[in-house]
């Protein structure tokens, strides 16, 4: 990976742990968070973290959140 890494994806995690919200990241092999971020921003999320690696699997997954929520 190049010392970039995935820059918005450490972006949006940094975030979800200051403005609780439950984030799914949909990154390729190669593209992942940093992993330091990513294991503190799993601890530190209250929401929580989810990595997917097929931008499908996160899109259903965030379709079924937001069903949830719309159902309360």
């Amino acid at each position: 990976m190049s010392a970039m890494g995935n820059n918005m994806a450490n972006s949006w995690i940094n975030a979800a742990a200051k403005l609780p919200f439950h984030l799914d990241l949909a990154c390729p092999d190669g593209y992942d968070p940093d992993a330091v971020i990513m294991k503190r921003g799993m601890a530190e999320v209250s929401a929580g973290v989810v990595l997917h690696r097929e931008p499908a699997e996160s899109r259903l997954h965030v379709q079924k959140a937001v069903m949830e929520i719309l159902m309360q």
